[in-house]
C-alpha cells in the first residue's frame, strides 16, 4: 500500500542510520520501525499481573480467636459484651489500665 507521510528531519536520520545499519532500503526500516513500534503497544496495552507475596502475620497476644466474628460484624467490636457484662481484661467506662479511676 502506497501513503505519504510528513516525517521530522530527526526521525528521517535515524530511519536513514537504521536502513544502513541493517543494510535494508528505508522503505523497509520504516516499516520495521512501526512494526516494532505497534507490536510494542499492543503488549503494552495488557495489564500486569498481579502478584502479591504473602506472610503469617499472627495474632496480637490477647486477641480471642473464637470471637473474631464480632470484629467483623462491628456491633461489638469495642470489646462490649451481648449480654452487657464485661469479658476478662476489659476495663469499664473510667478505669484504667493501671487499676485507678478516672475521676470526672
Amino acid at each position: 500500500m502506497r501513503s505519504t507521510l510528513t516525517i521530522e528531519d530527526d526521525t528521517d536520520q535515524r530511519l536513514r542510520k537504521l536502513a544502513e545499519s541493517e543494510h535494508c532500503s528505508y522503505k523497509e526500516a520504516v516499516n520495521l520501525v512501526l512494526a516494532r513500534g505497534l507490536a510494542a503497544l499492543s503488549v503494552a496495552e495488557s495489564p500486569p499481573r498481579y502478584s502479591m507475596k504473602a506472610f503469617d502475620a499472627g495474632f496480637q497476644p490477647g486477641i480471642d480467636l473464637g470471637r473474631l466474628n464480632e470484629l467483623a460484624d462491628g456491633d461489638r467490636a469495642d470489646g462490649d459484651r451481648a449480654d452487657g457484662d464485661l469479658a476478662d481484661g476489659d476495663l469499664a467506662d473510667g478505669d484504667r489500665a493501671d487499676g485507678k479511676r478516672d475521676e470526672a
